[in-house]
């Protein structure tokens, strides 16, 4: 088993990867004494919460939820699905923090800053400008 031929380029053949496979699996099987006491366990654990269930299902205290019943999902409010389509707080956080400092370069015009855009926009005036170039010079053939 195991030796390479020209048919399998892995070096198995299906009929050694059968047997082998056949064989791993007849070792899958627990016990029956294994199954028993697992299912007695679990036998044991469900008695025990039917049975606490059951004690607790007249006496439930206010704020409390009874036994075997789901809370309901707590209400949501208009901001807490507004952050939620952003990404949560920590996004909104981020967005907020960005939308400032936009609103604050733009109005402030720091000295800093535009010397820094006065050297890009100098030579070139905004009318001959090409932002949105075409595809023109893409298509031309040469």
């Amino acid at each position: 088993m195991g030796h390479a031929s020209e048919e399998e380029p892995m070096g198995w053949s299906d009929a050694e990867l059968d047997s082998l496979f056949a064989e791993a699996e007849a070792g899958l099987a627990p016990s029956d004494a294994l199954m028993a006491r697992v299912l007695a366990d679990a036998a044991a654990v469900q008695a025990a919460s039917v049975q606490a269930g059951a004690g607790q299902a007249g006496a439930v205290r206010a704020g409390e939820r009874p036994v075997g019943r789901e809370a309901p999902p707590p209400a949501r409010s208009f901001w807490t699905g507004l952050a939620a389509v952003f990404g949560g707080g920590g996004a909104l956080a981020g967005l907020g923090t960005a939308a400032l400092a936009g609103l604050y370069l733009g109005f402030a015009q720091p000295s800093a800053l535009t010397s820094l855009t006065a050297g890009f926009s100098s030579d070139v005036s905004i009318d001959s400008m090409d932002l949105m170039p075409g595809i023109d010079a893409l298509l031309a053939e040469e």
